[in-house]
């Protein structure tokens, strides 16, 4: 009876590690939207981790810059906790917009 109970203890110990050890799942259902005054805005509807905005704004079309929002947790649904970035006077203007995720 005691081999019986140690062996089924160590199969529920081995279930349950596995159990322990899997990794939750990434930042998904992602985009980004166009926020008050010229600013954007990026989010993640499902996974867990971070999601950030990534701007290129540019001035007078010949010099770019990147600008980023801050890490703000996943999941995230509009209008709540959304990473938002705005380009500056000197770039004013919003050549692409991307986002960027890390998982937990």
């Amino acid at each position: 009876m005691l081999s019986v109970t140690a062996a089924a203890s160590a199969a529920l110990t081995i279930a349950l590690t596995g159990v322990a050890l899997a990794d939750p799942p990434p930042p998904g259902n992602c985009g980004t939207g166009l926020g008050y005054e010229n600013s954007r805005y990026a989010y993640c509807a499902s996974g867990n981790g971070f999601v950030r905005v990534k701007l290129t704004c540019a001035n007078d079309y010949t010099k770019r810059t990147t600008i980023y929002g801050k890490w703000v947790p996943v999941p995230n649904v509009p209008p709540s906790t959304v990473s938002s970035a705005r380009c500056t006077s000197s770039y004013p203007y919003v050549m692409s917009v991307g986002y960027e995720t890390k998982p937990l």
